[in-house]
């Protein structure tokens, strides 16, 4: 592929292309196979990132912790001041509070990495005696097994070396066995082709560096991001503000 294939694909997905453009660009998607691919991948990336939205876990955990601290339950028809009251309540909520930053530091690195190391699934396409790896592998990665899944895709990367999206899932099980330096390597490699997956390859050397604590790197490595894929791009900015 081209270039301008890769830019087409961008502005077909975001909807840009005229309809004489769109039209013929649909009938090269049917024609050609390496566009139809790479198409396709695209479009699994946009769907993942669209629907991994999820609540914050401190808003999660305040309300949790707010039904155990102000119940509607009436529990007891003993009078209390209300100067008496205000304190408890009072208490109560620095109490809430307290436990939550005890649990859930927003501060700390590990939680940050973990609030945006969001995977994006593994469907991996092999055919013959491949398969049946394959299919192992994508049912170790999904179940987050990435000891195992490590080793598979390790096995796989050997039959299919140009798999953009093996070498994704490789680097992502090697940065969550601790193998960082092999993550890099991967995602490097990632960020300076020219596939789907370019921005993918920066996004996760930025991870890598935040989950080692290298604030300075990750910043450095999210602002190679372009707007190609907006998703991706809106969740960089975002880390961006919070570093």
């Amino acid at each position: 592929m081209e270039e301008k294939d890769y830019k087409l694909l961008d502005q077909y997905l975001q909807d840009e292309l005229p309809d004489d453009q769109k039209a013929a660009f649909r009938q090269r998607i049917k024609e050609e196979e390496p566009l139809a691919e790479e198409l396709k991948l695209r479009q699994q990336m946009h769907t993942y990132l669209r629907t991994k939205a999820q609540q914050p876990d401190l808003e999660a955990a305040m309300k949790n912790l707010g039904g155990t601290y102000f119940s509607p339950a009436e529990k007891a028809t003993k009078i209390v001041p209300i100067a008496r009251r205000r304190l408890y309540v009072g208490l109560g909520i620095a109490a809430a509070i307290a436990l939550v930053l005890l649990v859930w530091n927003p501060f700390g690195s590990g939680n940050l990495y973990k609030a945006y190391a969001q995977h994006p699934p593994l469907a991996l396409v092999e055919k013959g005696d491949a398969l049946a790896l394959a299919q192992q592998a994508e049912v170790a990665y999904g179940e987050k097994d990435y000891k195992t899944a490590y080793d598979l895709l390790n096995e796989l990367t050997d039959l299919s070396s140009e798999n953009v999206q093996l070498q994704l899932a490789l680097g992502i099980s090697a940065l969550e066995t601790g193998r960082t330096t092999k993550a890099r390597q991967l995602f490097e490699k990632l960020a300076e082709g020219n596939s789907a997956l370019r921005n993918y390859g920066c996004w996760y050397l930025a991870l890598s560096y935040l989950k080692t604590e290298e604030f300075a790197q990750a910043k450095a490595e999210l602002q190679k991001l372009d707007d190609s894929d907006p998703a991706l791009y809106d969740k960089a900015a975002q880390l961006l503000e919070e570093l």
